[in-house]
């Protein structure tokens, strides 16, 4: 077999016709792989690239209110230029969105009230410059720098809740019943159900409960807003290649992306009548509670794999596999004023994640190549979290890839998604919400000039 016969043969675009698109919904906030394929382009190379992912996610919150689709619609574009300085040389400069939220709560359940609706509005975008060199004829080493930034707008809404407000009204009134803490009010309750209490306790567990009864319904609204801010991130990566087989073999590690995010936070409370208020929605200023200060947050580290190699030469087949980890575990949202109103950080995951795809790619003719794709995403754990109510994610996608010319190509593919609900908890109240199982699709385009 002449060297580099089979990889001519086969054609189709590395990393995937249906790459252009990815897992538009993967563990944590992920909307992309952080694929370093365009390094890996021969001779010099340029791309531009748009995907357009439409997910749905319904269910019923904890007082039986139907949610309906909370996941919005979003777009996604990307750009990439690798040029050869040598032929064991390279640089590449990649632009995509990596991570995201675009969900908000539509009116009709306990997340959307009259001061507001739980939303997440969160963007992040990376500019990667990367090096490769040749150590060997098939070994070579690449690294370099990834530029971030990121911006967004968070708002939560919905009732104060039981346990909150028991909290509220022990650390208002509740010295003037002799209850001093929650845990003071704790113990009333674990004689009540031992049928221990003395009738002064009784009256004591009754006011308080009383009071937490018309304070818990009372609508709240939390927003978060943070600035425009940035950090670079280490990128390093070595590649196994044997281009007479079209095998490659590259594994990437990225660092954590740590932000000192400067944000402005702002909680506000419709207090009821009864307990002192006057029952009106409140502005801001009026009623709200705002905290501004820098939070730290680190975006998490994460190791690629991607595999191909040619099946046949007969029949020009190409496999991939391509495998990610990220340690979402370590991630953590924790502002300072919604960390102490609800006694939990405001975005965490209890798991790292991991997934996993695979596909099978052919050359039909000199000019038109295809593939199909199947992938899997164990989601980052349960309970699921409101700002993110799905849990794992699996998907299948086709794509195909015209060559028009030697230098210029155009890929198109689209996605279908099977997206897992579950239920949505927090350490306050317990369960809130119920998320049925979803499903979305992305479809996508790239252009590919070889120069």
């Amino acid at each position: 077999m002449k060297k580099n016969m089979l990889a001519k043969h086969i054609s189709v675009v590395l990393g995937g016709c249906v790459g252009i698109v990815g897992i538009s919904h993967a563990a944590g906030l992920e909307y992309t792989k952080q694929s370093v394929a365009p390094l890996f382009e021969e001779g010099n190379y340029a791309e531009l690239s748009y995907a357009y992912v439409d997910p749905k996610m319904e269910g019923k919150d904890v007082a039986g209110n139907r949610i309906d689709d909370v996941m919005d619609d979003f777009d996604l574009s990307g750009a990439a230029v690798k040029i050869a300085p040598t032929a064991d040389t390279a640089l590449a400069l990649i632009y995509e969105e990596p991570f995201g939220v675009d969900t908000i709560y539509p009116k009709g359940s306990i997340f959307h009230n009259e001061i507001g609706a739980t939303e997440a509005r969160v963007r992040n975008k990376s500019l990667t410059l990367l090096g490769k060199g040749n150590v060997t004829d098939n070994f070579s080493i690449y690294g370099g720098l990834e530029y971030q930034t990121i911006k967004g707008h968070i708002t939560g809404a919905q009732p104060v809740g039981f346990n909150v407000a028991v909290s509220q009204v022990v650390n208002q009134v509740g010295a003037k019943f002799g209850i001093n803490t929650v845990e003071d009010y704790q113990k009333l309750v674990a004689k009540q159900q031992n049928n221990s209490l003395s009738v002064p306790e009784q009256q004591i567990l009754q006011a308080i409960n009383g009071l937490a009864a018309q304070l818990a319904p009372a609508p709240t609204l939390y927003s978060l807003d943070f600035e425009d801010d940035h950090t670079f991130v280490p990128v390093v990566g070595m590649a196994y290649e044997k281009p007479e087989i079209a095998l490659r073999a590259a594994v990437t590690y990225r660092a954590p992306a740590t932000y000192q995010m400067s944000g402005k936070e702002n909680l506000q409370v419709v207090i009821p009548v009864a307990l002192g208020g006057d029952g009106v929605t409140p502005t801001p200023a009026e009623a709200g509670l705002p905290m501004a200060g820098k939070t730290e947050v680190k975006f998490p580290q994460s190791v690629n794999l991607d595999f191909q190699t040619g099946l046949s030469e007969k029949h020009q087949l190409l496999g991939m596999v391509n495998a990610r980890w990220v340690n979402w575990s370590k991630f953590e949202v924790s502002p300072p004023l919604a960390t102490q109103a609800t006694q939990e950080p405001l975005a965490s995951y209890p798991e790292d994640g991991y997934s996993v795809e695979v596909a099978l790619g052919k050359k039909f003719t000199p000019q038109l190549s295809g593939e199909v794709r199947l992938g899997y995403d164990h989601g980052t754990g349960t309970p699921l979290t409101l700002l993110g109510p799905y849990g794992a994610v699996k998907t299948a996608g086709i794509g195909a890839k015209y060559q028009f010319n030697k230098n210029l190509s155009v890929s198109a593919g689209g996605q279908y998604m099977w997206l897992d609900g579950g239920d949505i908890e927090t350490k306050a109240d317990g369960k809130v919400a119920t998320i049925d199982d979803g499903s979305g699709y992305a479809l996508g385009m790239k252009v590919g000039y070889h120069f």
